[in-house]
């Protein structure tokens, strides 16, 4: 079983705090400090980097920002694929839309997409 222990160091006492895996307080106490000092000077144990806040935040930015990547580029890919048995061709690979492909794409008469510059069969720009 896995156990989380937490430490409040100060110069005179240390409190500490061990947890199990589902964060029910297995032991809670106090140490003297000097001793904790040379247990922990001994080297059996090492440290650990406890990531701030920030980097969690921007961490779930950067995941959502990927996935909403990707949900945009499958969309683009169904819409690509549902247009192409009408003659209609959109570019394959874009990283921004433009009015020709948003002409394209958009559900209207014949004459709303060659108001645009785009007619059904020839490729968007």
């Amino acid at each position: 079983m896995e156990y989380y222990v937490g430490l409040d160091v100060s110069l005179k006492s240390t409190h500490i705090c061990i947890m199990d895996h589902d964060r029910q307080v297995v032991w809670r106490g106090s140490a003297d400090a000097q001793a904790l000092a040379e247990m922990l000077a001994s080297g059996w144990y090492s440290a650990v980097h406890v990531k701030t806040m920030e980097s969690h935040r921007l961490k779930a930015l950067l995941g959502a920002r990927e996935q909403l990547a990707n949900v945009k580029r499958q969309l683009y890919r169904q819409v690509r694929g549902l247009l192409r048995p009408f003659g209609i061709k959109i570019s394959a690979e874009r990283t921004a839309t433009d009015k020709g492909d948003a002409c394209a794409i958009g559900v209207g008469s014949r004459s709303s997409l060659t108001s645009c510059g785009t007619r059904a069969g020839r490729t968007a720009t």
